[in-house]
């Protein structure tokens, strides 16, 4: 939350809790309005891409928040894992932000998929690969609009 108060320019982030209890949880409800606050208050440019394992996992609830994102300003798209070219499924799983650029947090979940800790990383090498596994699968997810 206070990274996301802090972001000037943009915050990118994947998500891929979306098949789960997501939708409804508690951190989401906090953070989707600051995130709004950012976009409103200074121009942050949001954007999120949910990953789900299936192309059914594109349900009316998924599109629904897309939905609601994209009234927020947050530009919103989804990629379905099965679907991915080869060479961009082999990378990182774990959810991450990236807060202009500059910084990273990610999500390293447990063997229940939960979440088991978050990391921040400010490292060039490290924020490089995030920033580029970002594009890579913002580039094949499909767009909700």
């Amino acid at each position: 939350m206070t990274l996301t108060k802090c972001t000037t320019k943009t915050m990118d982030a994947t998500s891929g809790f979306v098949e789960r209890d997501y939708r409804d949880s508690e951190p989401v409800l906090r953070y989707l309005p600051t995130q709004a606050e950012a976009i409103a208050q200074r121009g942050v440019k949001v954007r999120r891409l949910f990953i789900v394992r299936q192309p059914e996992g594109v349900d009316p609830a998924l599109l629904r928040l897309c939905e609601d994102q994209r009234d927020m300003g947050i530009g919103t798209r989804v990629a379905a894992l099965s679907e991915l070219p080869p060479n961009v499924r082999r990378g990182t799983r774990n959810d991450f932000v990236i807060f202009d650029e500059t910084l990273r947090c990610e999500v390293e979940p447990d063997l229940l998929h939960e979440n088991a800790k978050t990391t921040r990383n400010a490292r060039e090498d490290h924020l490089t690969q995030r920033v580029k596994r970002f594009r890579e699968l913002r580039d094949v997810g499909l767009s909700t609009t």
